[in-house]
């Protein structure tokens, strides 16, 4: 009788033990490098601590990803960023995550015809479809013989075609 009940003390004592919590950065391993997460993109929202970066990549399993970053730094809306993360990116979606840094991408207009900018034609694109929940920004061209520019995008957020804006220079 006496056995029964030392032989639950040992289960439970051996059930307790294998609950206690992991704690990585008491890992004796010191060869393990932390995995930095950036995101290339266009800036398609702007807010008061944050804006949101989406990217397309054509022909790929997830062919678009968004986050909204947290930073202080106040960035046009339409310009391409290259954003290294502080941390890692909660899963949500979009993500949410901290900037450690950003740079801006200086992209070329692709044509010496047009007096526009890339990114002001992306922001009136965005501003002209502000109802778009998360826009993903597929294309940007100048077409030289029309004489204007074609922003394709869509929402990632729901099954809506493809969106062709079209800026006369």
């Amino acid at each position: 009788m006496r056995l029964r009940p030392m032989f639950l003390l040992l289960v439970l004592a051996i059930l307790v033990s294998g609950c206690g919590r992991h704690n990585p950065s008491n890992a004796t391993n010191t060869n393990q490098s932390e995995e930095v997460y950036k995101l290339t993109g266009y800036v398609v929202r702007n807010e008061a601590t944050r804006i949101l970066i989406t990217s397309y990549t054509p022909n790929s399993k997830m062919n678009n990803d968004a986050v909204w970053v947290i930073t202080k730094h106040k960035i046009e809306l339409g310009s391409k960023v290259k954003v290294e993360f502080e941390g890692g990116i909660e899963t949500s979606y979009p993500g949410q995550g901290i900037a450690k840094k950003i740079d801006i991408i200086n992209e070329a207009n692709g044509s010496t015809t047009s007096s526009l900018s890339r990114a002001h034609v992306i922001a009136n694109a965005l501003n002209k479809y502000q109802n778009i929940s998360v826009p993903i920004i597929k294309s940007v061209e100048f077409n030289s013989n029309e004489n204007n520019w074609s922003v394709i995008l869509f929402d990632a957020k729901s099954n809506q075609p493809d969106i062709n804006f079209v800026v006369q220079e």
